[in-house]
């Protein structure tokens, strides 16, 4: 197998990286025959630094996935009960604090221009590391409350400072018992809200990362049916923000439509408000475990939706919002088939 090229410019930075991680023992270099190899990939990062992963797709192949369950990123945003101090931890290259049994190693071997290296650690790009990742995670955080971790990073909360400090230290603790090491560029502590998941999350609630919703903002209006699959596929990431979204997009998605004719005239209507809408989304609130919740239903000729809420101080805050649109059976359903839709 050949080595894929480096650009002239990068090669005294990937020899300085891969001296780096020897010297750290994440990789080795190899001498005897292999009977896997991968090519290198290199992954430029901010300030001129890159990241080492291998394309190993091949082996991913051949591995027996442990399928541990991993919490998705909505899950995740529900168990911030009461955080009104707030404190993020980011794990030094997660995956390469994961020690790899010897004899999987070999199957790790990667060409660079410079000889052959074999990790010692889990690799970038490795199917099963997000899930490895995430068992040691728990496992590491077993029993301890106020906080919540994500593949390599961790967030510690609290409902007063106090609180928050007491599991701060509880979780350093624990970190550093387990031998995690941090990175401390990427750490914040004792914060009033945090960037979290593509979210910002506070005392207030959740909302979208402004930087999506400005990416949204700066999109000019689709030419083709790729670039409008390109938006609506955005459109989904707010989708719990949005009351009634699909009701809104249905113009849209009309125009995907085999038969349709590509013109916008008042289409142009409902791409300027989904903009709006998604750009000036309500924040929405922390869901709370001990309050009862409560769904408002509703339907249109088009779709369903629904909104999660919880009642506060006499006010109904939203958890979170979701839509869909309805099948060509379930338009010739009853307005009151239609809601009960939400619900099942």
């Amino acid at each position: 197998m050949v080595p894929r090229r480096v650009p002239i410019p990068l090669k005294d930075v990937l020899q300085k990286k891969l001296d780096e991680m020897i010297t750290q023992e994440i990789i080795e270099p190899v001498d005897e025959a292999s009977e896997w190899y991968a090519p290198m990939v290199i992954v430029p990062k901010k300030q001129g630094d890159i990241r080492i992963c291998v394309d190993i797709s091949e082996l991913n192949k051949s591995i027996q996935r442990e399928t541990y369950p991993m919490a998705s990123v909505d899950y995740t945003l529900r168990e911030f009960n009461n955080a009104k101090i707030l404190s993020i931890i980011d794990a030094n290259s997660g995956f390469w604090q994961i020690m790899l049994h010897p004899e999987s190693s070999a199957f790790t071997t990667l060409i660079a221009p410079f000889g052959r290296f074999k990790f010692k650690r889990v690799p970038f790009g490795i199917s099963y590391g997000p899930e490895v990742s995430q068992k040691r995670i728990r496992e590491c955080l077993k029993g301890l409350n106020g906080v919540v971790g994500l593949m390599d990073e961790f967030v510690v909360y609290g409902e007063t400072e106090k609180e928050h400090d007491e599991r701060l230290y509880q979780v350093l603790q624990r970190l550093q018992d387990s031998g995690w090491t941090l990175n401390a560029e990427k750490c914040q502590f004792r914060k009033k809200s945090i960037k979290f998941l593509g979210h910002i999350i506070s005392a207030d609630g959740i909302c979208p990362d402004p930087t999506k919703t400005e990416a949204i903002k700066k999109m000019s209006q689709p030419t083709n049916i790729t670039e409008l699959k390109r938006f609506l596929g955005m459109m989904n990431f707010f989708r719990k923000f949005v009351p009634n979204l699909t009701d809104m997009a249905e113009p849209l998605h009309a125009m995907l439509k085999a038969d349709a004719t590509w013109t916008w005239g008042p289409k142009e209507k409902a791409l300027g408000r989904i903009k709006e809408s998604l750009c000036n989304p309500p924040v929405l609130t922390l869901y709370d475990c001990k309050k009862s919740v409560y769904l408002s239903a509703d339907a249109s000729s088009y779709g369903i939706g629904a909104m999660l809420y919880q009642i506060k101080n006499s006010s109904k805050l939203p958890i979170a919002y979701a839509s869909r649109t309805l099948s060509a059976t379930e338009r010739g359903y009853a307005q009151t088939e239609k809601e009960a839709l939400v619900v099942v």
